[in-house]
């Protein structure tokens, strides 16, 4: 609903609508989300451990694409 008052008004005329409440809604659930997720990583040396190499992955695959892109320049 918020989606379509978005592509179909103008900006002042969706933030009357239940934009707002839809980004406050939004922001509390996330905090819910990652308050759980923290609490699930936190609480299980097994699952921090597969977290932690997880970012270490992300991280390391992200270095490796931007030397790639940089020898490309």
């Amino acid at each position: 609903m918020v989606m379509e008052q978005v592509a179909t008004n103008s900006p002042e005329t969706a933030m009357l609508g239940g934009f707002k409440q839809a980004v406050d809604d939004a922001i509390f659930g996330s905090s819910a989300a990652h308050q759980n997720q923290m609490l699930q990583l936190l609480g299980s040396t097994d699952r921090s451990e597969k977290f932690y190499g997880l970012v270490l992955e992300l991280l390391l695959t992200r270095n490796q694409m931007a030397a790639s892109s940089d020898s490309r320049a």
